[in-house]
């Protein structure tokens, strides 16, 4: 791993390459991302919920029913 000035290259605080900070999402990463609160990921949608987004909190009502009923 790169270090410079005793910053990592993986740390927050580094500065991002150009690359980086001009690259746009290609097809296959857009047509990749969740468009339906159902896609998402069980944090996501915490994180969601948690904001106070209304579908997200129907999501994971609808989750948590699912795995106390054993619903698939």
């Amino acid at each position: 791993m790169a270090t410079r000035a005793g910053v990592t290259a993986t740390s927050p605080f580094s500065t991002p390459n150009r690359h980086q900070i001009h690259s746009k999402p290609t097809i296959e990463e857009a047509q990749a991302c969740p468009r339906e609160f159902y896609e998402m990921d069980n944090a996501m949608i915490i994180k969601l919920s948690a904001e106070g987004i209304f579908e997200a909190i129907g999501e994971r009502l609808i989750r948590e029913i699912m795995a106390v009923d054993g619903c698939r």
